[in-house]
């Protein structure tokens, strides 16, 4: 027996229908008319009668040439980022887990999604119970979809605000670029992710006792010590060969087609994870003078040896954009990165007077997260 697709809300199809090309007309009494390519289909104002919702989603489908079901989880997801948990073990998972082991994961997932949503706003090695409000919000709204047959595979999504790019666009002066900024929920999933693969390249690959200096790299993007004990926790468990986190982005914002889509890490990590969660317990690791976010302005005067981007980040606990002056081949790069919404890692001096912009104006580094070193 097939089971029918789950419906998306109506908001998420309209706003996938307006990000897939489909113009709406002037709405009626019932609903409003939408066309793409000489098609028409109707969409109703509300959803109480779930057969109406299910024949746009069938419309829609034939339209975009997309199988129904796709087509279903791509609206219904359209504005969620997803990570679907998954602890494997040929031999100890296959249709069932321990409770224990189940209740573990669930409860170390939720403490790791916990962490990043503090240290998304200030990297630190250690959040000693300090968390943050903000951050817990973002935890409180997330939502827990079904479990998945085979491996133990726990659905986490968390809902993007809706941001208008266009009104963005047409805010732009002359001689300037600037893009929307990242919400603060895809800013949570993007730590989480960038976490796990700080921790799979500079701890669980060297396959050493991690060091001070390796251990700056993974708290600058996020990792703290209570991000470690918790990944730990379900290492350890003995009915976990392997944790692995996949990530799937929201298309409602745009994205960076580098973010980490799949982590794995296998449970033989532990001891190495775990002896990181001890060094940053006994070593205060809290990076000077940098910060981190989204490129949202370009700027640059024509035959001016320097560019200026602006990065919106969190400052004190607050949304703001910190300039940052840039040679004309660096900024050159940095103009790219900004087309491909790739998160950067600013080290320098962050100086500002009374009613003046925040600046940098001599970086020691501006490069992309998800590199490693500077170019």
């Amino acid at each position: 027996m097939t089971t029918a697709p789950a419906l998306p809300e109506l908001p998420d199809l309209r706003a996938f229908m307006r990000h897939a090309g489909w113009i709406e007309f002037p709405p009626g009494p019932a609903g409003s008319f939408w066309s793409k390519n000489n098609f028409r289909i109707g969409v109703p104002h509300d959803d109480e009668d779930p057969d109406i919702i299910s024949g746009v989603v069938q419309r829609i489908a034939a339209v975009e040439q997309i199988p129904l079901k796709q087509m279903a989880e791509q609206i219904r997801y359209f504005r969620f980022d997803v990570t679907h948990l998954r602890a494997a073990n040929d031999y100890k998972i296959t249709s069932t887990i321990p409770l224990e082991a189940a209740a573990t994961i669930t409860s170390a997932a939720r403490i790791m999604l916990r962490t990043v949503g503090t240290t998304s706003q200030r990297e630190r090695g250690e959040i000693a119970g300090n968390y943050s409000r903000r951050g817990d919000k973002v935890v409180e709204e997330a939502r827990m979809g079904h479990t998945r047959e085979g491996s133990f595979i726990i659905p986490i999504l968390i809902r993007l605000p809706e941001i208008d790019e266009t009104a963005m666009a047409q805010a732009v002066l002359p001689g300037i670029e600037r893009s929307a900024p990242e919400p603060l929920e895809r800013r949570v999933m993007r730590t989480f992710a960038q976490s796990m693969e700080a921790v799979r390249t500079f701890v669980v690959e060297p396959a050493r006792e991690p060091t001070v200096a390796s251990l700056l790299d993974v708290v600058e993007r996020g990792v703290s010590r209570e991000f470690c004990v918790a990944l730990s926790r379900i290492l350890s468990e003995d009915s976990v060969g392997e944790f692995e986190t996949k990530f799937a982005w929201a298309e409602a914002v745009q994205h960076s087609h580098v973010l980490p889509t799949s982590v794995k890490i296998e449970a033989e990590a532990r001891d190495l994870v775990h002896k990181a969660a001890e060094k940053l317990r006994a070593n205060r690791i809290e990076p000077r003078q940098v910060f981190s976010g989204k490129i949202v302005e370009l700027r640059h005067e024509q035959g001016n040896a320097y560019g200026w981007i602006k990065v919106s980040t969190l400052r004190h606990g607050r949304w703001c954009e910190i300039g940052v002056r840039l040679p004309l081949d660096h900024y050159t790069q940095a103009v790219s990165w900004h087309r491909d919404a790739r998160p950067v890692l600013v080290e320098g001096q962050v100086r500002s007077a009374f009613g003046r912009p925040l600046i940098v104006n001599d970086p020691v580094r501006c490069h992309p997260l998800d590199e490693t070193r500077l170019l």
